[in-house]
């Protein structure tokens, strides 16, 4: 699989795009606007630092493949952002070709693909050790998945909320009932101070191998490990309702400048909100049913997940990570020393490149680097 060529987006030419004004009711921006007629703006900012996008509302049609060579295209519009302001991460840490909205908005992608009857309006996301991953459009998950119910925030659905329980840390069962965000789009799992206190202090506790401190890796509860291979203690969030979500490595390995690795670092950050971050998901197929407003997963391997959605398979095998029980962190390829000196996948490219259409769900292939990237057809 290669990546593809790709091309500046501008909207006056492209042949079906069309504007999004102020008088549309997808505009949110419309008490700021002087004049009906102008054009939708839009300003999201993130939570990394100095991060945000600005710019205008665009309606145009988005070509998905449904097959691994491109050919035999589905068509549908979407509303997306046309960027003409970036900052931060945008522009510091390689700037993405696009963002992939998949929240609980009426402008996400997935809401889009749903109202034009293309699928169930539920997706599912797989990730895999290595860094690469899977989206199946349309899939509500497998029977034998456990499911928790998405919650509220400040009194809305915009953000996939699930109720946190409590942290087993090996046998030690942290209890400490908070809501955490979903969310793919962040690298990492931050807590709130106090439950970060007592989850770290106690995974410490059950670790017999030396605690390092490291500059420049954002990680306070490091270990010196030479070859990645360390005794740690399992630990599993709690969901309300009881289901348990067994986080197969919760560790992240820290290479040197000869790319070999050198310490691990207990993944978790502190944070005044709690966010279940994509390096805990892996292993998993996780599904966002938007239709039974739940969340539900099941241990996956990533690379045999198209069996089932197909009907090929009843049960995917187990997700490949052999050494979960003492939460040693997985093989990785040596980054490039371009690359930030941690990871817990490898050094993952970026792409988006094809799809594979299964019953009423569409399969696309991606791989992770911090950002999702998108390829939007004109």
């Amino acid at each position: 699989m290669q990546d593809l060529p790709l091309n500046m987006y501008h909207p006056a030419a492209s042949k079906t795009s069309q504007r999004i004004t102020c008088t549309d009711d997808l505009c949110e921006s419309s008490e700021i606007c002087q004049d009906k007629n102008d054009d939708c703006l839009y300003n999201v900012r993130y939570v990394s630092p100095n991060t945000w996008t600005s710019g205008v509302l665009v309606e145009d049609i988005i070509y998905l493949s449904s097959g691994r060579d491109l050919d035999g295209s589905v068509g549908t519009r979407i509303v997306f952002g046309c960027g003409q302001v970036q900052s931060g991460n945008f522009l510091s840490n390689g700037a993405p070709d696009g963002l992939l909205g998949l929240g609980m908005g009426t402008i996400a992608f997935p809401y889009r693909l749903a109202k034009a009857g293309l699928i169930k309006n539920s997706f599912s996301m797989c990730f895999a050790s290595d860094g690469s991953g899977r989206i199946f459009f349309g899939d509500k998950g497998l029977a034998s998945q456990k499911t928790t119910p998405f919650l509220p925030l400040n009194g809305t659905h915009l953000r996939y909320v699930v109720g946190l329980q409590s942290i087993v840390v090996g046998s030690s069962d942290i209890q400490q009932r908070t809501t955490i965000i979903i969310d793919s789009g962040t690298s990492f799992t931050y807590l709130p101070k106090d439950l970060y206190s007592a989850v770290t202090i106690e995974f410490d506790k059950q670790v017999t191998t030396n605690r390092v401190t490291l500059a420049d890796v954002p990680w306070k509860f490091c270990y010196e490990s030479s070859d990645g291979d360390m005794q740690t203690p399992p630990l599993s969030m709690v969901f309300i309702g009881g289901e348990i979500f067994p986080v197969y490595n919760p560790l992240i390995g820290i290479y040197n400048a000869n790319g070999s690795i050198e310490a691990v670092c207990l993944a978790i950050l502190e944070s005044d909100i709690a966010i279940f971050g994509q390096s805990f998901m892996t292993g998993y197929q996780l599904v966002f049913d938007r239709e039974e407003m739940q969340l539900g997963w099941a241990p996956t391997d990533c690379y045999r997940l198209h069996e089932s959605v197909n009907g090929n398979a009843t049960t995917p095998a187990a997700p490949p990570v052999t050494d979960a029980p003492n939460g040693s962190p997985s093989p990785a390829p040596k980054p490039p020393a371009s690359e930030p000196r941690y990871s817990n996948s490898g050094a993952a490219g970026h792409c988006l490149l094809y799809g594979h259409m299964y019953r009423d769900s569409l399969l696309l292939y991606f791989c992770i680097w911090i950002l999702l990237q998108f390829l939007i057809g004109m």
